[in-house]
């Protein structure tokens, strides 16, 4: 912690050192002109992520500090990042969809209005959709009403998300539409006609598209892991959510020998994964055990991915003798969309680097 604050403080001292010797230099020739043009939009992008920053920073530094005056630890933890950094976020989601059709200089009524119908109106599906999936069924009603705030978020993200992507999509069909009317046909041509002749503007649209992924991914992650915990015999199957796991087996490496003598003794459990009766493989939790930490084992845990959830398996803990086995296992929602996110981003990066064809 102190090592941490120290380099922060040099990093603060050295940022102030260059700002204020090139405070000239930093002053804008121009003025904003209107407070909904796309200047304007950087603006309340940038103050929301220096507000996002300062919640992080002050979340990671402020228990050192407490720590020195008072002697006493102090842990920051979901319950202090949630209800300030979830709202900030959401606020730099709907200010970063608005932007992709902000105009430079001046933001007239007109355009926005011409621009955000259908984007509007699928935001409004959407928010219909979520009320009506959380309202008619049963638990999820009941889960909502001992979580209220958590839905409100977890729907705001997807009304935003949604609001987002559509206008993504309908900036890029209108520009699809633009270039099929030039080439005489609708054609891979004409749908790689918006990258070839603005690869800034649309690679900035595929960058958006993954931040929505990675939004959409981590607000369903975390508002619906479930988390359970079994003793099972071998041969023995249990139902973790939509997920059946069947113990079928222990298999060990070494365990017959001192752990002084070999480099790691291993134990692990196969499960046999289902899914609605479809068989989706053999998972293998393990625990490690090594000569420099003996009392320390290493866990390896199993994992399913797919695109809708993700299985992990811990072996928590086990007895050969008995042939029984104590399962960890966690469900955990849309995690794939967050590294799917991630790739649909660095493909947006590299795109806008392409060379703009000239004329």
């Amino acid at each position: 912690g102190n090592i941490f604050l120290a380099y922060m403080g040099r990093m603060l001292a050295i940022s102030m050192f260059l700002l204020f010797t090139r405070l000239s230099l930093l002053r804008s020739r121009s003025r904003i002109e209107s407070a909904g043009s796309r200047e304007s939009m950087v603006l309340y992008a940038n103050l929301l992520f220096s507000f996002f920053t300062f919640i992080v920073l002050f979340g990671v530094s402020s228990p050192i500090f407490y720590r020195m005056f008072t002697g006493r630890e102090l842990h920051h933890g979901p319950e202090y990042y949630n209800p300030r950094a979830i709202p900030v976020a959401l606020a730099i989601l709907l200010v970063m969809g608005v932007a992709s059709i902000a105009p430079w200089r001046r933001g007239g009524f007109e355009r926005y209005r011409r621009n955000l119908i259908v984007p509007g109106l699928a935001a409004f599906a959407a928010l219909a959709a979520s009320l009506l999936a959380i309202f008619v069924g049963s638990s999820l009603r009941a889960d909502a009403a001992s979580r209220p705030k958590d839905y409100f978020y977890l729907v705001a993200c997807v009304v935003f998300s949604v609001f987002v992507a559509v206008l993504i999509f309908e900036q890029y069909i209108r520009a699809v539409l633009v270039a099929a009317r030039r080439h005489g046909s609708f054609g891979l041509k004409a749908l790689a006609a918006p990258f070839a002749e603005n690869p800034r503007r649309y690679g900035g649209y595929v960058v958006h598209l993954g931040i929505v992924c990675i939004f959409v991914g981590v607000a369903f992650s975390s508002a619906f892991q479930a988390q359970y915990q079994e003793s099972l015999k071998v041969g023995d199957g249990v139902k973790f959510g939509p997920y059946t796991a069947k113990l079928s087996s222990f298999g060990s490496e070494n365990m017959d020998r001192p752990l002084q003598e070999v480099n790691d003794q291993r134990i692990w459990a196969n499960l046999e994964l289902f899914k609605g009766g479809h068989f989706l493989g053999v998972l293998q939790p393990m625990r490690v055990f090594y000569p420099s930490s003996p009392e320390e084992p290493s866990y390896e845990v199993a994992i399913h991915s797919s695109l809708a959830r993700d299985f992990y398996a811990v072996l928590a803990g086990y007895d050969t003798s008995k042939g029984t086995a104590v399962l960890g296992v966690f469900v955990t929602p849309m995690v794939a969309w967050i590294w799917l996110g991630s790739v649909i981003l660095l493909i947006g990066g590299l795109v806008t680097l392409l060379p703009v064809k000239r004329p």
